[in-house]
């Protein structure tokens, strides 16, 4: 009997492809492994994808968040705040946190002049009021389309950072009335596991997530 048959089987895949196409079964079993692979990713995000719930928050301004409920829950608001997401970790965890941003009557480009001064007072503040802030970056964003001026900092001791990024953002440039600042926490030890890490990106996916309205877009 060929070593290409199989009894009750018949000719197997690589073999008939090879006989009848003159492709090698290293290339058959090569591709078969690549479509596996491809495959599981595609299972993997449609996974992850049905794992994720949508906050919304239907007071002005109305926004929605998509957020993974194995890593963040709903918390109740701190004061000032208008929702709040956060997790744990073992020693790292991550908040999320969108507070009302009111804009006074401004002509011109929101995003080059307003956005950045309220951010600037908010930096006055917090190095008055926290003797460990360092700034990171700072400067201009788009956040889902709608423009906005992002602020990176840190404060705490060596050995327990906490890492944060606040966006002030508005729905568009053309007389917005009422925005947001959009925050991420992010408590931490210098050196964190891959498992750790996974966890933040997590969190900052949720971050990522945030979009004026109700519908996703």
């Amino acid at each position: 009997m060929p070593a290409s048959l199989r009894p009750g089987y018949g000719p197997a895949l690589p073999s008939l492809l090879r006989d009848r196409f003159g492709i090698a079964p290293r290339t058959t079993l090569i591709a078969a492994a690549v479509v596996a692979v491809v495959a599981a990713g595609a299972i993997l995000l449609a996974v992850r994808a049905a794992a994720e719930k949508q906050l919304v928050h239907e007071g002005e301004p109305v926004f929605n968040l998509l957020y993974d409920d194995d890593v963040l829950r709903e918390a109740d608001p701190r004061p000032g705040e208008l929702v709040r997401l956060q997790g744990r970790r073992g020693r790292v965890s991550v908040a999320i946190a969108v507070r009302p941003l009111r804009v006074p009557p401004y002509r011109g480009d929101v995003a080059k002049g307003l956005l950045p001064l309220a951010a600037e007072r908010h930096l006055i503040a917090l190095r008055e009021r926290d003797p460990t802030f360092v700034i990171r970056d700072e400067g201009r964003s788009t956040v889902n389309d709608s423009p906005g001026y992002q602020v990176a900092y840190r404060t705490g001791e060596p050995g327990s950072y906490t890492y944060w990024r606040e966006i002030f953002v508005v729905p568009d440039e053309e007389a917005p009335r009422l925005g947001v600042v959009l925050s991420f926490e992010n408590r931490r030890p210098n050196r964190i596991s891959a498992a750790a890490a996974e966890f933040v990106a997590t969190g900052k996916s949720a971050f990522r997530s945030f979009r004026f309205g109700t519908d996703r877009g």
